[in-house]
């Protein structure tokens, strides 16, 4: 298996989602079961696209589960919010690029939504940034997630990719704040524990 993603797929080594994924796995079914964390941060489609023979085809993965949306749904300050880093356009384009190059290796395909950020935590940090001037990103606002969700899941539909919702149970989640780290964007251990739960019963139903 190799996990994807952004920097809240590579923080945290030791015990973020992919580790606890890994150790409950290999627990069950022996050390036969290979688990690679395939994360950088910062990471968007077009990145991925750069590195994925490297890191993921070269590795003859059989399941990738695909975990981006944060960095591309960030809004930019010069653009007073409007337009993202990468434009919902080039992100279908790229997810579905990247799903193509996956299943030509013979892997099954996940792609996992973008999780809720604490919103009230991410617009602060912009605010605070634009009052002294400073060139920025908006994370994690609500409406820009969700578009770029809908993408995904679209991609995952119209390829035939499996899909995983995990936006929903961190949006609902009755103490939200507890799963972020003082950021709002990257999840901490309990929300790595969420997400690993989340994976791990996707895989027991799939």
């Amino acid at each position: 298996l190799v996990f994807v993603g952004d920097s809240l797929t590579a923080f945290y080594r030791g015990y973020n989602y992919v580790d606890k994924v890994r150790g409950w796995l290999q627990g069950r079914f022996g050390e036969e079961v290979a688990v690679t964390n395939a994360g950088v941060g910062g990471d968007y489609t077009t990145r991925v696209l750069a590195r994925l023979e490297r890191d993921v085809l070269a590795l003859k993965p059989t399941h990738v589960f695909i975990f981006l949306g944060h960095n591309d749904s960030k809004l930019k300050s010069g653009t007073e919010y409007r337009e993202a880093v990468v434009p919902p356009d080039v992100f279908e384009k790229e997810y579905r690029e990247i799903v193509q190059r996956v299943r030509a290796v013979g892997a099954k395909i996940t792609i996992l939504s973008a999780t809720s950020s604490v919103y009230e935590i991410t617009r602060a940090t912009a605010d605070k940034a634009a009052a002294a001037g400073r060139s920025h990103n908006l994370f994690g606002k609500p409406e820009a997630l969700e578009q770029f969700n809908a993408i995904a899941k679209k991609v995952a539909g119209e390829c035939g990719c499996g899909y995983l919702d995990v936006y929903e149970p961190t949006r609902a989640h009755p103490d939200k704040p507890s799963l972020f780290t003082p950021d709002g964007v990257h999840v901490n251990n309990s929300g790595n524990l969420l997400l690993a739960l989340e994976i791990i019963q996707y895989l027991g139903e799939h």
